[in-house]
């Protein structure tokens, strides 16, 4: 598709002399989302900000499920490029190795019919690993109670919670907040011993460029950084004390690209850095981080890194120093990545 996808925006003569004076940021912003309305108005999709919630790539019928057309795509990447100067590449695919998902109960996929849910889905499948999948039809947590999900998962080794705001399965208070919190919740009366919630990088910069435009998004999805910044805490108080441990995982900008593996791969915490990942890798991190120990009580910022993708990544506000954080993490598997995680911490 070579057509343009601009949008159209009519602006109302007679304005008042000092509202030219915005600064650039306001004005990027505001632009950003004029954009974002008319694209969602147009096509039905909506686009991140930096903070990148990895889940909004696309947002039409189930929870990440969606086909988003080429010139969209084209567009999508122009203006994230704009906000934050990420894009990216499509590169191989790594399979996730099998010590790291080997266990003896089921591990459940909350929000299945997403596309990161269904890779996680496959991944352990592929690994003939004992699996749940459960999408907004078995398990629909914006309408099931605590109970009702507690039953659901009963037995499993690990949950994994990968549904998000969508225009059929709930907004983002429904889903990414009260979801998640219900989700770490049911897990406690279960008596699940890993509850892996995948939330989204820059949450905790709430004055950042990226996390106000992506709040300010149209739709379902209006107020996600706030509501999954909240079920980010909110399942962390559910679980605290109790036999349940619990490992958040804050992609950047999802590329729909093949994994490239852990040894392509940065972890970090604080959320002060963040850049592009594809979502196979996101999958194959969460999975992992369902079974090891050393992501007990961590939350942690992934992102491909260095040449993975045309951009490198940067700070998740514009005011953050760039550099070393240092808490970054690498290494050629997904043990020696968690391996030092520091614990309880969320916040440079």
């Amino acid at each position: 598709c070579i057509e343009p996808c601009g949008s159209r925006t009519t602006i109302r003569q007679g304005v008042r002399p000092h509202a030219r004076k915005f600064s650039m940021w306001a004005a990027i912003v505001v632009a950003a989302l004029l954009w974002q309305a008319e694209q969602h108005r147009t096509h039905g999709w909506v686009l991140p900000a930096l903070g990148t919630p990895s889940h909004l790539w696309a947002q039409r019928g189930g929870p990440e499920d969606t086909t988003v057309p080429g010139c969209a795509k084209l567009a999508r990447r122009e203006a994230a490029l704009m906000l934050i100067g990420f894009s990216g590449l499509a590169a191989p695919s790594t399979p996730l190795p099998a010590s790291a998902i080997d266990g003896s109960g089921p591990i459940v996929i909350l929000g299945a019919g997403g596309r990161t849910g269904r890779l996680c889905a496959e991944i352990l499948r592929t690994a003939s690993r004992s699996v749940k999948a459960f999408g907004r039809a078995d398990v629909d947590v914006v309408k099931a109670s605590v109970e009702d999900i507690a039953a659901a998962v009963q037995g499993a080794d690990a949950v994994i919670f990968a549904a998000s705001a969508s225009a059929k399965g709930g907004d983002s208070k429904e889903v990414d907040e009260q979801g998640a919190i219900k989700a770490a919740k049911a897990c406690v009366l279960a008596g699940i011993p890993k509850y892996v919630l995948i939330s989204s990088g820059g949450v905790a910069r709430p004055g950042s460029l990226g996390y106000v435009a992506t709040n300010w998004m149209p739709g379902p999805t209006w107020g996600v950084m706030d509501a999954k910044a909240r079920g980010e805490e909110g399942a962390k108080a559910a679980v605290r004390g109790t036999q349940t441990k619990y490992a958040i995982v804050r992609p950047g900008g999802l590329e729909d690209s093949a994994a490239l593996g852990p040894g392509a791969m940065e972890i970090n915490q604080g959320d002060a850095v963040g850049g592009l990942v594809s979502r196979a890798d996101v999958a194959a991190a969460a999975v992992a981080a369902a079974s090891s120990p050393d992501t007990d009580d961590t939350t942690f910022e992934l992102y491909a890194y260095g040449a993975a993708f045309s951009q490198q990544p940067g700070p998740t506000d514009l005011w953050l120093p760039s550099g070393p954080t240092g808490y970054e993490r690498r290494g050629k598997s997904w043990p020696e990545l968690f391996r030092g995680l520091r614990k309880d911490f969320s916040k440079v």
